[in-house]
């Protein structure tokens, strides 16, 4: 294996820019430094649009989907987070929240429910379905940054 060196200048309140060098393998360095995927799945393209360049900023990787057929796909990757407009019918009586709990691969996988729907009945909906947490629209972009670095972590470790 060969080293990398990693750079990093690290801003601290009231203390001056500071210079570490980190020695890591470069399958070390892969494994910490690899992004989280998230599956955005809504048929809003403009949701998708403003989901991507807020949470790749955040260093994440974004895969979208406009239909469920697209989400069903896009699940198949590795993915560590998605974000929904519940429900997404994928078959009778079948939502995309349903059908990712059904599945070995995202079984665990946290679900945030993105909605205009604020009436309670449609959150506890989607709850019984699989999803984790419902945000009303519009939406409050640092209470989902927040809910995103909780449940998916910037970085991961394989």
């Amino acid at each position: 294996m060969v080293p990398v060196l990693v750079s990093r200048r690290l801003p601290f309140k009231g203390i001056p820019l500071i210079h570490i060098d980190v020695d890591y393998s470069s399958s070390q360095f892969e494994a910490v430094m690899a992004p989280r995927t998230i599956l955005v799945a809504d048929e809003d393209i403009d949701t998708r649009i403003i989901l991507r360049a807020l949470l790749e900023r955040h260093g994440y990787r974004i895969v979208d989907a406009a239909t469920p057929q697209e989400a069903m796909a896009a699940a198949a990757q590795d993915i560590s987070l998605v974000i929904m407009n519940h429900p997404i019918p994928v078959g009778p009586a079948t939502t995309l929240a349903g059908w990712l709990r059904a599945q070995p691969q995202t079984r665990d996988v946290p679900i945030i429910n993105l909605t205009s729907r604020t009436i309670p009945h449609f959150a506890e909906d989607a709850a019984r379905q699989g999803v984790n947490i419902t945000l009303a629209k519009p939406l409050d972009v640092h209470r989902l940054t927040e809910l995103v670095h909780q449940l998916a972590g910037q970085l991961v470790a394989h």
